[in-house]
């Protein structure tokens, strides 16, 4: 809703059938907030909802009735669902769109930073000790943005160039493209722990998500313009890896990002875009070949960060 406002009853019952743990995460003032009659929030996903209900309305599928989007702080990087008499509340963390902001933006960075020679001359990183430098900082930001997520502490705005904001977006996309597929398919009631269905639901639902990343892509638009938003669904599921190993818990409510990347990978694939895994391919992909050490240094910046530090479950 464009001023941040959910329906307080639904929002009430959301928090209340979480569990005392997930509650603990939320904080006693939104908490006191809540139980009291309300809850408003600016809700930076206007646009990214509006661009799938646009995708959908051209596609002639129906959004279902009731369904909206709003930002809370549940501390999970995947968005949750609430299903509530009058439709449905999708929920995405407070948390994610500062995360995948500095981790995109870090990214892009990275790839992109140049330096000159003696005549002024602009080239790529040359030096072995200049990359070597470049590639610490670059560790050490995206080691910060981790950790500095599961600490839950205030994210510090970072100037962001234009190719990472718009790959953020674009993970931003699949996220709640991922709980919209779950609606359309028809995924009303969770099985129960263990049962097979799960999985498939899941990847039904990211199947559905990736589909609508490529029926919102102008197919008019620059080649690079149209990868990004196909490196977006990637660059999600490797910052989740990343805050996975840090924290030393995955979520359990979804399969293993690897399984899931494997997964689009096939789906882009299969639809005809894998042209357009450029970007997912060499960019995406250095930042999971560094994992090992982003996750010592995110353990090791401050606090230390204990395992399941951070960690919240359905």
């Amino acid at each position: 809703m464009p001023d941040g406002t959910l329906p307080g009853a639904a929002v009430r019952a959301f928090v209340e059938a979480l569990s005392a743990h997930e509650r603990a995460h939320i904080g006693a003032e939104v908490l006191e907030g809540i139980r009291a009659g309300g809850y408003a929030l600016a809700n930076p996903f206007d646009a990214v909802d509006a661009g799938i209900r646009r995708t959908l309305a051209v596609s002639r599928v129906d959004v279902p009735a009731g369904t909206q989007v709003g930002e809370f702080p549940h501390r999970s990087l995947h968005a949750r669902a609430h299903t509530f008499a009058g439709g449905t509340l999708i929920l995405l963390d407070t948390g994610l769109r500062p995360l995948l902001d500095r981790m995109a933006g870090t990214l892009v960075a990275s790839q992109l930073t140049s330096s000159r020679d003696a005549q002024g001359a602009a080239r790529y990183q040359a030096a072995l000790l200049q990359q070597r430098q470049q590639r610490a900082e670059t560790d050490d930001a995206f080691a910060a943005a981790v950790a500095g997520y599961l600490r839950r502490e205030p994210a510090a705005a970072d100037p962001q160039n234009t190719f990472g904001f718009f790959m953020a977006r674009s993970a931003e996309r699949f996220v709640l493209g991922h709980e919209y597929g779950h609606l359309l398919a028809g995924h009303r009631h969770t099985p129960p722990d263990g049962d097979p269905r799960n999985a498939r639901r899941e990847y039904e639902a990211d199947e559905l998500a990736a589909m609508l990343i490529l029926r919102g892509i102008d197919d008019g638009a620059e080649f690079r313009w149209r990868a990004l938003a196909v490196a977006g669904p990637f660059l999600f599921l490797a910052v989740e890896q990343l805050v996975n190993r840090v924290r030393g818990a995955a979520d359990g409510t979804h399969p293993p990002p690897e399984e899931r990347t494997a997964l689009l990978r096939r789906v882009f694939e299969q639809a005809g875009a894998r042209g357009l895994l450029h970007f997912a391919e060499a960019w995406v992909s250095s930042l999971l070949l560094r994992e090992a050490t982003i996750v010592d240094r995110a353990r090791g910046s401050g606090p230390q960060l204990r395992p399941g530090q951070g960690e919240v479950g359905r």
